[in-house]
């Protein structure tokens, strides 16, 4: 039985951990494994657009010709939705969901201040995003 709480907070949550950094991998090969066709279908169509509107695509228009840019536009963003959307579930879950399953009730009868439970909870959450 693990005695600190920020400790048993990541050996609980240690299954979704690996499971959220298996998807956002695998959300992160799969944006660079589309990048030859977009670079194509991209290439192509940008110079249709009108020059006032390139701007909306990236500084110079072209920024989705290369890899660099195509990471900076569409990784970023992507990844960065899924770590706001996993950041709301474990944080939402982390007293909810120990209050839920009736272990919040038991753990606050040990001899650690309720700050401190809730402190290392957060630290938890902190080091997991």
């Amino acid at each position: 039985m693990l005695s600190n709480v920020f400790l048993k907070t990541l050996y609980e949550k240690r299954i979704a951990i690996i499971g959220w950094a298996i998807g956002i991998l695998l959300a992160i090969i799969g944006v660079g494994v589309m990048f030859p066709s977009i670079k194509e279908i991209f290439g192509s169509q940008m110079a249709q657009i009108p020059k006032e509107f390139q701007g909306w695509f990236g500084e110079n228009g072209n920024m989705m010709s290369s890899f660099k840019g195509y990471v900076a536009t569409e990784l970023v963003g992507n990844v960065g939705i899924m770590l706001v959307i996993q950041a709301i579930i474990f944080g939402s879950s982390l007293l909810a969901g120990d209050e839920e399953n009736n272990v919040l009730q038991p753990l606050l009868t040990l001899p650690i201040s309720r700050r401190s439970i809730y402190a290392q909870k957060w630290a938890a959450l902190a080091v997991i995003n």
